[in-house]
């Protein structure tokens, strides 16, 4: 597999050769659309250089990744706490992997058609026969996250699933043709098209929680917490998200990795997640609300205020 070196200040040809073959270990991440492939491992990689030279390759998706951790001794992945769990619970005993971060953070939203017949979550994984609830995946790794929660809660073994845009699933949802859009958003990365979906009116957002999704968010093995997906507006009459599924996303590599580099990386974690945490990164969709709602404001005031 081709592997793309990133260095902070690296030079043209010859010094980026250079670079290369000086490359200690591979950094895996993916699918190249995920932000943990195009703006956390670079940022990662930067981090840790030049002590520590990284080379970054694309994967498939976050399984993949582990794949490569559990059969490379210097290998990283990005990561969500939830996938590697899952990953170490099918793989039974070998090699242990570490966890560090959270560089990112992993939530699931589900968006229903206002007055339609899915009420909850719950209601997909409890409706049994034909015909099967449709279902509409969006996201990077959306489908590889799908599958850890059916291992949760079988009841959602039974789905049709269908992968696409926001846009264009949540027009089929609205429509009837689909009964669930169902989003692993990445905190920070897609606020703006989950404050969307939030705000479409002929849509419903619902906490992606069944009976056996909540004791799993309760128990430490599974990764998954409830929290609030987004931050809230602030604004009184904005009710905030629902409480939902979520898992940190972070850096995975093995216990028996080097010292010097299972060091380094706890330490580069902090500050690689500190660059997305910024109020102007982390609440952009919330601000771009606010400032609309405060134009719309003023507006209005200017027409009823007397000439």
């Amino acid at each position: 597999m081709t592997a793309l070196l990133l260095a902070a200040g690296s030079a043209a040809a010859p010094g980026g050769i250079a670079a290369a073959r000086a490359a200690e270990a591979t950094l895996y991440a993916g699918p190249e659309a995920d932000p943990a492939f195009s703006e956390l491992a670079p940022e990662l990689v930067t981090a840790l250089f030049p002590e520590h030279r990284l080379a970054l390759a694309p994967v498939a998706g976050a399984e993949a990744a582990l794949d490569h951790v559990a059969q490379e001794p210097g290998a990283l992945a990005i990561a969500d706490l939830a996938a590697m769990l899952d990953y170490a619970a099918r793989h039974g005993s070998g090699t242990t992997l570490e966890f560090h971060g959270q560089l990112s953070r992993q939530c699931l939203l589900a968006f229903a058609r206002r007055g339609g017949w899915v009420h909850g979550f719950a209601d997909i994984a409890d409706a049994h026969g034909q015909p099967q609830p449709t279902v509409g995946l969006v996201g990077a790794d959306a489908a590889a996250t799908l599958a850890e929660l059916r291992r949760l809660d079988p009841g959602l073994a039974e789905l049709d699933v269908t992968p696409g845009t926001a846009g264009e699933l949540a027009g089929r949802v609205a429509h009837g043709s689909l009964d669930l859009l169902l989003m692993v958003a990445q905190a920070g990365f897609d606020d703006a098209a989950a404050a969307r979906l939030a705000d479409d009116t002929r849509l419903v957002e619902l906490p992606v929680v069944t009976r056996m999704l909540a004791h799993a968010a309760a128990a430490a093995d599974s990764g998954f917490t409830l929290a609030l997906p987004r931050p809230a507006s602030g604004l009184p009459w904005v009710e905030p998200p629902p409480m939902t599924l979520c898992t940190p996303v972070g850096v995975v590599l093995r216990s028996d990795a080097a010292p010097a580099l299972r060091e380094a990386v706890a330490a580069a974690a902090p500050r690689v997640a500190a660059m997305f945490q910024r109020p102007d990164f982390l609440a952009r969709a919330t601000t771009a609300a606010k400032s609309a709602l405060h134009d719309a404001a003023g507006s209005i005031r200017g027409l009823l205020d007397p000439p």
